[in-house]
């Protein structure tokens, strides 16, 4: 070996270790940031909080709304002519959603739950608590909410879509998905709003040619759909020899035939 292949080896070597004490310092300088990261987020987790970017007006103005809820809650329960209760589970309701813009979860929770125990079989109240157990990470429970939703109304929209939501993104199970979806539409006698938000569902998850047949009904049944006119168009060439194999066969699905 030379002078220079040593030389320059040499100099490699410092540069190395160099560069892993500046790594090493970098890492150390982050490092309470990002304990401190992981601190507010069990801390949050732990007391049923998130964090929300208000402004103290904003804030104030809402924890205002909260005392002048709980004073309602308060006369409708207590008063000399007591509220009917599907009327006092309203007021709870937007005492959940004050804090649920406060990001007091656990409290935004509390709050559905006592609007469940004067109306049980109120939707938005077991919707809006299966959300907020699903922010705090208790699936299971937010599971069992959005099932009791629907099954406290068989005709409500959001309850399956919700549902079909969670098992996508929370459980990556896109065939308990699928048969939301599906039951929902037998429920709802092929509702046009589900069946746009299952196009969609199956556009997202590859299911293109079955998209297709979602969007082309839907597009057929209202000639001012023009979104669903746009999405049929835009995945036709995808799918073009699946239609001509379908149509040659004569197996067009029941669903692009409807008017």
């Amino acid at each position: 070996m030379t002078i220079q292949q040593l030389f320059q080896k040499k100099w490699i070597g410092i540069s190395v270790i160099v560069a892993s004490v500046f790594m090493l310092f970098g890492l150390m300088s982050f490092a309470p940031k990002i304990q401190k990261k992981i601190s507010e987020f069990g801390k949050n987790m732990r007391y049923g909080t998130v964090n929300v970017n208000l402004t103290q007006e904003q804030r104030r103005l809402f924890e205002n709304d909260i005392k002048k809820l709980k004073k309602d809650i308060q006369t409708q329960e207590e008063g000399a002519k007591k509220a009917e209760p599907r009327s006092i589970a309203i007021t709870y309701i937007q005492l959940a959603h004050t804090y649920e813009n406060l990001g007091k979860l656990s409290q935004a929770i509390s709050a559905y739950t006592s609007a469940l125990k004067q109306d049980p079989k109120n939707v938005e109240a077991l919707v809006g608590r299966a959300d907020m157990k699903k922010e705090l990470k208790e699936y299971g429970a937010a599971e069992a909410d959005y099932r009791s939703a629907i099954e406290a109304d068989t005709q409500k929209i959001d309850a399956y879509q919700k549902l079909a939501d969670f098992y996508l993104y929370r459980k990556n199970d896109v065939d308990n998905a699928r048969g939301v979806y599906m039951e929902g539409l037998l429920q709802t006698k092929d509702s046009s709003e589900l069946k746009r938000h299952f196009a969609v569902f199956l556009e997202s998850t590859g299911s293109k040619y079955e998209a297709y047949l979602y969007w082309s009904a839907l597009a057929k049944a209202n000639n001012t759909d023009t979104e669903a006119k746009a999405h049929a168009d835009a995945l036709r060439p995808s799918v073009q020899d699946v239609i001509r194999a379908s149509e040659q066969a004569g197996n067009i699905s029941p669903h692009s035939k409807k008017k």
